[in-house]
């Protein structure tokens, strides 16, 4: 039985916001091109209005979700570091695997 004492705050939130930002890519990139085939409309007076993808909104939210799981994980990992002081951490058992 191992245990997890405590998290490098930068290390564990700086992984964790790069895949959230590229996670959010997943998500990213369809609706862009799900937002450029919505058709032009019109406001109250017939003008054409554009309704165009929203460029920056689609460029913003990687970076967005980068920044606020970047803090979120210190903030957890700072909880963590100091709970686990009284509680003892996480304990996780690894086996080894035999190739035979």
């Amino acid at each position: 039985m191992k245990r997890i004492i405590s998290f490098s705050p930068h290390k564990t939130a700086l992984t964790i916001a790069i895949v959230f930002a590229v996670i959010s890519l997943i998500f990213v990139i369809p609706m862009f091109i799900g937002f450029s085939f919505i058709p032009a409309g019109v406001d109250a007076n017939g003008n054409p209005m554009n309704s165009g993808p929203p460029l920056g909104f689609m460029l913003g939210m990687p970076f967005m979700y980068f920044i606020m799981s970047y803090i979120f994980t210190v903030i957890g990992c700072w909880f963590y570091n100091r709970i686990a002081k009284y509680t003892g951490g996480i304990e996780v058992e690894f086996a080894d695997e035999n190739n035979s």
